[in-house]
């Protein structure tokens, strides 16, 4: 057999690393000893590329279980009846009273995200749901940069 060349191990396994034909080259391997390491090298691979695949579904399925007892628990306490202390309405005695406007609306909008709505829908919840509270955030605000 004759030696292989550089041209004929590119043509014959593109896929094989620069340092593998290096190595073929500098041992003056023939075409049928390049093709047995290539064998072997792709058989290794082969070897890490399924442990690695066993490695990425454990972690799948234990993250999976997490996700799926978090929801489990979210749902009983829906279930039960949970939920955030409400930050509603502006009686004297309210706690949107007691705090500021912006700390109102930052907290009823943050609550709305906890509970699944994504933040352009929580703005626009918290907006309608408490009318007047987002020009007060909006007052307050000014009136600190007055002084």
């Amino acid at each position: 057999m004759k030696p292989a060349n550089i041209q004929w191990i590119r043509r014959t396994f593109p896929r094989m690393k620069d340092d593998r034909v290096v190595r073929c080259i500098e041992k003056e391997m023939t075409e049928e000893e390049v093709g047995e390491q290539a064998y072997k090298d792709a058989k290794v691979e082969n070897e890490w590329l399924k442990g690695r695949i066993a490695e990425l579904q454990t972690e799948l399925a234990a993250m999976k279980e997490t996700d799926d007892a978090q929801e489990t628990e979210q749902a009983r306490a829906r279930a039960r009846g949970n939920r955030p202390l409400a930050m509603g309405g502006y009686g004297p005695h309210s706690l949107a009273s007691l705090s500021s406007a912006a700390a109102t609306w930052r907290a009823e909008i943050n609550r709305l995200v906890r509970e699944g709505l994504t933040r352009p829908k929580a703005v626009q919840a918290v907006n309608r749901a408490n009318p007047g509270l987002r020009e007060r955030m909006i007052e307050e605000s000014n009136q600190g940069r007055r002084r």
